[in-house]
């Protein structure tokens, strides 16, 4: 064996270890190419992968897009309500409650001038004297 192979199987032995250290390190390193600042622009892509800003950005938008409109929200219903506005459960749950209650009432009333014999008004329910 001559000393340039010497030298040779000094230098394979030495740049072996190197080569599978650079190999495993391109296999794990992020290649930049693929990455980009768009979640949205490039949502069809599995090769590409976004920032850590662009998925805040995103995640940001998203949220803030089906937050709660707290300023249409109101909390009771009346005749000024406008189709902008949309009303708290308990807003519902009341207004629900006040027209079963009207509607209890106003059976009532009817069966009332039924049994005294008066003629009951549908429109009002309010017994109409002969």
């Amino acid at each position: 064996m001559t000393e340039k192979d010497k030298y040779q199987l000094i230098l394979d032995e030495l740049i072996e270890p190197i080569k599978g250290f650079v190999s495993a390190l391109t296999k794990k390193s992020e290649l930049l190419i693929n990455k980009v600042k768009s979640v949205e622009d490039n949502k069809d892509s599995d090769e590409k992968y976004p920032s850590a800003k662009a998925v805040f950005n995103f995640l940001n938008a998203t949220l803030q897009a089906k937050a709660e409109q707290t300023a249409n929200k109101v909390t009771e219903i009346t005749e000024e309500s406008t189709d902008e506005q949309y009303p708290s459960a308990k807003a519902t749950y009341t207004g629900i409650l006040k027209e079963k209650s009207r509607a209890n009432n106003n059976f009532a009333n009817a069966v009332k001038g039924v049994a005294n014999g008066s003629v009951v008004r549908i429109d009002d329910v309010s017994p109409v004297e002969h």
